[in-house]
């Protein structure tokens, strides 16, 4: 009788046994399934975050290209329209003779016994500027005469020491207006403006 209630013991606790096994194997999975869906979470969450840092990198980066080009760009057309205004040159100027009976005194001046000329370039002003150079030399003569001669202006008159001709002759644009080839001539004998003018010719000089 006690050999059978000690079988019968044994059987229970083993099925006790059996049942504390099941139960625990159940919380193990469960432990496990929670690891692996927060770690999913966890991996959704940074790979969401990197997306978004590398968009918004992307469109700053767009943004940044955009406002460089527009820079570019805007100082381009800046340029172009400079340039476009700037349609001019500087000019120099070449004789190609001197008048009869002169000698080069050095530049763009000559001389003979009883004369002198020189001349000069105007590389940039206005034909009001010109006028203005030619009326002022004719405040310091006495029996002026102004005109023109072709496309040369003219200023001519009396010095305290001989006769004063100032001429000018319009030669191409300028930087931002005109250009004027000058001449300036002091004799002690009077002399026509047309001789002097002449001077201006392509036959005399070059630019």
């Amino acid at each position: 009788m006690k050999k059978k209630g000690l079988i019968i013991a044994l059987g229970a606790a083993a099925s006790a046994i059996t049942i504390a096994g099941c139960g625990g194997g159940g919380d193990a999975g469960s432990t496990a399934t929670t690891t692996a869906e927060t770690t999913a979470e966890s991996t959704t969450t940074t790979t969401t975050t990197a997306t978004t840092t590398a968009a918004e990198t992307q469109a700053t980066t767009e943004e940044k290209t955009t406002e460089a080009t527009e820079s570019v760009t805007t100082e381009t057309a800046t340029g172009s329209s400079t340039a476009e205004a700037d349609t001019g040159k500087d000019y120099s100027l070449t004789v190609k003779k001197a008048a009869d009976g002169f000698e080069s005194a050095g530049g763009l001046s000559y001389s003979s016994p009883s004369a002198e000329y020189t001349y000069s370039v105007l590389n940039d002003v206005s034909n009001h500027e010109v006028e203005s150079r030619l009326d002022s030399e004719a405040a310091s003569l006495s029996d002026v005469d102004m005109g023109r001669i072709g496309d040369i202006l003219y200023t001519s008159g009396k010095t305290d020491f001989g006769y004063n001709v100032t001429a000018y002759r319009y030669i191409g644009a300028g930087k931002t207006v005109s250009a004027y080839a000058g001449i300036q001539y002091l004799s002690e004998e009077a002399v026509e403006p047309s001789a002097v003018t002449a001077l201006l010719s392509d036959e005399y000089i070059s630019y």
